[in-house]
């Protein structure tokens, strides 16, 4: 029997994001709400929203610098494929 598959919504903190990439050991997670999938957030993803350029001591997600956020800045969309 396949398992249940394991997704996210774009409200979703990334706290939340960072908990469930270490208790699932995936690389990443489709975003879904009602059905539909939205896009998806891959571990680059959510590490690339932590990241600091050499330019910039903030990350790369303007006004975003903690786990408390929302996925909805880093998530590649549908639209973004």
């Amino acid at each position: 029997m396949t398992p249940a598959v394991k997704s996210l919504t774009r409200d979703c903190t990334m706290s939340e994001v960072e908990t469930l990439f270490k208790q699932h050991d995936f690389n990443a997670f489709p975003v879904v709400e009602d059905g539909k999938v939205l896009g998806i957030v891959s571990k680059f993803d959510f590490l690339r929203a932590f990241a600091f350029n050499q330019a910039s001591a903030s990350p790369h997600m303007p006004g975003k610098s903690d786990r408390s956020d929302r996925l909805r800045p880093c998530m590649t969309s549908n639209a973004d494929l």
